[in-house]
């Protein structure tokens, strides 16, 4: 018999034999994926965490002992969240999906949305409108000043204002910067927030959740500019014709601590005090948040002593 015997296929008859041989190639390997995912699915079982496995890194592993009540029933704080940068693992929490007044953590979505709007070196217009209440870095209204250091503004003395500076120049105006922010904030994943302002002022309806300011952080973090900033302790910014002088202290106590790499505070009548940590001590990184708390300094002490008694760091392989 020669080819021109052999009988001709259809296109869909060529496709399944394809189909069908791709499948006999990757039988060996699908028990292997199995048995691999059903070990991770133990191991996450058995610590009750959440293991996001973000990229390959040491495994936070909980001491047997360990109880995380203990802590949590000693801190002030309303809702808890802390975990592992590179892993994503869960190390605590408590109330992480309740949604919250944010206070100025708020301004960690403020300064994202400016990032994606703004060049660095664009100079924004202080107007009249951009006065506002709560904590201020004092733009002067007629002021020329660099989105460079507005976002130092907003971050390192929490200004109000700078904030305010960046809604009201936004290309769609204030009401387009706020839905900006709810559309990042939908495009992030952030499931229990919502934004009416830019600043953090206390609103009816402006909220997040301990477990959306974690994923907040994270963003930031991703962005080497903001990364910087958020672990100034002090800073200087002018106008753009360096008349107008504005001298920045950061609102982060912890900052003294070389542990604390950075982070962002907020403060309000109903939010009381909110922080958002980045740590690394020891080799390992973390993010913590602490919201609703009545001394926030001192929880976010209590909760990175406790969680670096009671974790140590496994190679994640050595748990497969």
């Amino acid at each position: 018999m020669t080819s021109k015997d052999l009988p001709r296929l259809r296109f869909d008859q060529y496709f399944s034999l394809v189909v069908i041989g791709l499948g006999l190639l990757l039988m060996p390997i699908v028990p292997k994926v199995a048995q691999q995912s059903s070990h991770l699915e133990t191991f996450a079982a058995r610590r009750s965490q959440d293991y996001t496995f973000l990229k390959p890194a040491d495994i936070p592993v909980l001491s047997e002992t360990a109880s995380p009540s203990a802590v949590l029933s000693k801190v002030s704080a309303r809702a808890v969240y802390v975990t592992d940068e590179d892993s994503g693992a869960i190390l605590l929490q408590k109330n992480a999906h309740e949604s919250l007044f944010p206070a100025s953590t708020t301004k960690l979505m403020t300064a994202l949305v400016a990032r994606d709007t703004y060049y660095l070196s664009q100079v924004l217009d202080v107007t009249a409108n951009s006065k506002t209440i709560g904590n201020v870095i004092d733009l002067v209204p007629g002021e020329k000043i660099s989105v460079q250091s507005l976002l130092e503004g907003l971050l390192v003395s929490s200004g109000n204002d700078a904030a305010m500076v960046f809604a009201i120049n936004y290309p769609q105006g204030y009401d387009g910067f706020i839905a900006a922010m709810n559309a990042k904030a939908q495009s992030l994943g952030l499931t229990g927030s919502h934004f009416t302002n830019p600043a953090g002022l206390d609103e009816p309806t402006h909220q997040v959740t301990a477990r959306d300011l974690d994923i907040l952080m994270r963003e930031v973090l991703k962005d080497d500019q903001l990364k910087e900033i958020i672990g100034t302790q002090k800073a200087q910014v002018t106008d753009t014709a360096g008349n107008i002088v504005h001298t920045l202290y950061n609102t982060n106590q912890l900052l003294s601590d070389p542990s604390i790499k950075g982070g962002k505070t907020g403060t309000t009548e109903y939010a009381k005090q909110v922080l958002v940590s980045v740590v690394e001590k020891d080799g390992h990184k973390l993010i913590m948040v602490v919201m609703g708390s009545d001394d926030r300094y001192a929880d976010t002490e209590a909760i990175l002593n406790w969680i670096f008694q009671n974790y140590s760091w496994t190679p994640a392989q050595d748990l497969m």
